[in-house]
């Protein structure tokens, strides 16, 4: 009779555990989201950071990273930093901001400097262009040259773009020939996706 009691007293036991542990299971599963949930969309922008440099291999004229890859439908505030004070004379279409939200780019001519904002700069005061040729029409935004006192100038705008793809982006200021025939140096590619 004893061992009967104590056999009721595990198999209750045991029961209990399982209700609870069913309750916990059942809470978990009610509280927590599933795998078929829905993630959250990312509602601002996404940054992409370049810079105009020389090449430590050869002194040429170069932008850094020459490919990258971007997310197509979003904000995209490109920062470019460029180190190089030479100007090249560019054809007009070229000294044009297009295809930017807000039709402005805005420079700063040392970090510490106030920002201004231009829809085209005037020859010969570009160094560089950032031009790709995009289905919905061109994206160019002319580069001013840095002082010389060794900080960049830096220009920054926000740009979005609606198709995927692979895209050559160029620049179109004839600077050092080598870098202009050289792929990744004045030209290189942004993939859409």
């Amino acid at each position: 009779m004893k061992e009967q009691a104590l056999f009721n007293r595990i198999a209750l036991l045991a029961v209990a555990l399982v209700l609870i542990g069913g309750f916990f299971a059942l809470y978990a599963a009610n509280s927590h989201p599933t795998s078929t949930a829905t993630a959250p969309t990312a509602t601002g922008p996404s940054y992409l950071y370049l810079t105009i440099g020389f090449s430590p291999t050869n002194g040429l004229d170069e932008y850094f990273p020459g490919n990258f890859t971007i997310a197509a439908h979003t904000p995209i505030v490109l920062t470019i930093a460029n180190y190089d004070d030479g100007a090249n004379l560019v054809a007009p279409a070229y000294e044009q901001v297009s295809g930017v939200i807000g039709g402005t780019a805005t420079v700063w001519s040392t970090p510490s400097a106030n920002p201004a904002h231009y829809a085209s700069l005037a020859n010969p005061g570009i160094s560089h262009t950032f031009t790709v040729a995009l289905p919905s029409g061109q994206l160019n935004v002319p580069i001013p040259m840095a002082d010389g006192s060794g900080l960049p100038v830096t220009v920054q705008v926000t740009v979005e773009l609606n198709s995927t793809g692979v895209f050559t982006w160029y620049c179109m200021a004839p600077c050092d020939d080598g870098s202009m025939a050289m792929p990744g140096m004045m030209t290189g590619s942004v993939t859409v996706i």
